[in-house]
């Protein structure tokens, strides 16, 4: 009289056979995707998972890419991922460095209504403001310390006594 044999090891990452000549025999689920940017792996208790492949060079500044066709990690700068910029600032990426964010007079436009007495400087927050130049040491003033912008004008004006 026989016996069925049971050859159920409770491993999900196995099939298992019963060959008559040698008894239970168990092989390797085979895991693989086939897309390169999973990793793939057996979990005894539930069988096959496919994980992301984690691309991450742990900088906000960049967009970690997996190429679906290769399954190389890119690592795209894209400033837009360092938040919104105020009117004078810039923000830099890359080389190991995360969103750096800097303010630059320079990015400020001419004040459109007095280009020559008014200059463009960024704020503490960042956003464009403008400083009356216009003081005793300006040509304009004749070192009348009481001088200052008159924008319809678009020069230093004198208001100190004669």
């Amino acid at each position: 009289m026989f016996f069925p044999v049971n050859c159920d090891d409770g491993n999900a990452c196995t099939t298992q056979t019963c060959d008559p000549n040698i008894g239970c025999v168990y092989t390797p689920v085979t895991c693989d995707s086939g897309d390169p940017c999973t990793v793939s792996t057996c979990d005894p208790n539930n069988g096959c998972v496919h994980t992301p492949k984690d691309c991450s060079d742990g900088l906000v500044c960049t967009d970690d890419i997996c190429d679906p066709a290769t399954g190389e990690c890119r690592n795209v700068v894209n400033l837009a991922n360092c938040g919104p910029l105020t009117s004078c600032q810039t923000a830099e990426c890359g080389f190991g460095r995360d969103c750096l964010i800097t303010s630059n007079d320079d990015l400020c436009p001419v004040h459109p209504k007095a280009p020559a007495c008014l200059l463009p400087l960024c704020t503490d927050a960042g956003a464009c403001s403008y400083q009356d130049i216009c003081g005793a040491s300006h040509p304009q003033c004749n070192g009348c310390a009481e001088c200052t912008c008159n924008a319809n004008l678009n020069k230093c004006v004198k208001t100190c006594p004669s």
